[in-house]
């Protein structure tokens, strides 16, 4: 997710354009997302490797290769029982999140672009954060289509899903604002406990077969 748009970081660089996302059916749909079929971890380790290879990148003042994007993995696996018509459908969605920045300190104030990259990183993390906050308030209203990435996110948050979120903070005693601000969202988190049912947009799809485990990466 780049600027607020999902692009594929499994196609080329001429192929590459912002797709259309929507909520159809209680799932989410994401047009014209490329599929890949896995048949082991190390298969689905090299996608990974290929695209984070794309993923946009750029140099500030507090790090040489700052990530300018979040980027979402998303696996399908399908179990079939060997000797009765039963199985079973699940996702898996690994996220690495862009970390917040202070513009001051990183320099992105002193360039367009990179400010502009700053802004929409630091508005989709704050939408995800009051979308944390609704869930663990029980708000009737969760924003999940505040931005794209909680949009996208909104199946990982409610219904009968399960999430583990990891946050990495720096040791530096210069970067102890962002680390109390990230343990502060990390306590949010802590507390938060999807209500049933599932909301609106619970589920993701793509246009490929869920026949085997299949694979899909975006920004």
């Amino acid at each position: 997710i780049y600027l607020d748009k999902v692009y594929d970081l499994l196609v080329s660089d001429a192929q590459r354009k912002p797709l259309d996302t929507a909520s159809c059916d209680k799932s989410i749909t994401i047009r014209g997302l490329t599929s890949a079929l896995v048949e082991s971890s190390a298969h689905a380790q090299s996608i990974l490797a290929r695209a984070a290879a794309k993923r946009m990148t750029n140099a500030t003042k507090s790090n040489a290769t700052s990530s300018r994007s979040h980027c979402v993995f998303s696996l399908h696996i399908c179990g079939q029982h060997p000797d009765l018509p039963q199985g079973r459908n699940g996702l898996l969605n690994l996220v690495d999140l862009a970390g917040s920045e202070r513009l001051k300190i990183s320099g992105s104030s002193d360039n367009p672009a990179l400010l502009r990259e700053a802004q929409n990183i630091n508005t989709s993390l704050s939408a995800l954060a009051s979308t944390i906050r609704a869930l663990v308030h029980k708000d009737p209203h969760v924003p999940f289509r505040d931005s794209k990435l909680t949009f996208l996110l909104s199946p990982c948050l409610g219904g009968d899903s399960k999430t583990l979120a990891i946050f990495n903070i720096a040791p530096e005693v210069h970067h102890h604002r962002e680390t109390i601000c990230t343990l502060r969202f990390a306590q949010q988190v802590s507390k938060c406990i999807p209500a049933s049912p599932q909301p609106p947009t619970a589920g993701i799809s793509s246009s490929a077969s869920k026949k085997a485990r299949r694979a899909s990466c975006l920004p």
